[in-house]
């Protein structure tokens, strides 16, 4: 009986570590790009609406630093393997997660044709509540 239990247990305990380590994380919420002076400069808010697709809208803050405004949006794809967000299977992809999902890294290019990059942290619930008036 105690065989049959402890073989139980242990297909058991390896079903949820497959589950968990096979899981999608959800990405979903708002990541905040701050500027030199620590003031909000941009901001990324991902809306899950599938399996692995989200949402994804591009704030920028207005000059005044009061209110942030979209500047693009559309719908991306978590690639897993890659840790980015893919609008097509054609476009080179420019929105990158970190190691743990906390955090997303843009790459864009400047006027002058460099490459340049901007982070964004993802907000908690009491840090969004902190913020939330930059997007009413």
């Amino acid at each position: 009986m105690i065989k049959k239990m402890v073989g139980f247990l242990t297909v058991l305990c390896m079903a949820f570590f497959i589950a968990g380590c096979s899981s999608t994380p959800d990405v979903s919420g708002t990541y905040l790009g701050l500027d030199d002076n620590n003031q909000p400069a941009g901001a990324i808010v991902l809306k899950s609406v599938g399996d692995n697709a989200y949402d994804c809208s591009l704030f920028i803050s207005n000059r005044e630093r009061t209110k942030m405004e979209k500047d693009w949006a559309g719908r991306v794809v978590l690639n897993i393997e890659k840790k980015a967000l893919e609008q097509d299977k054609i476009t080179p992809p420019d929105l990158f997660f970190n190691k743990d999902y906390t955090s997303i890294t843009r790459t864009a290019r400047s006027f002058s044709g460099a490459s340049v990059e901007y982070t964004y942290k993802k907000l908690s619930n009491s840090e969004m509540k902190q913020y939330q008036h930059l997007f009413e």
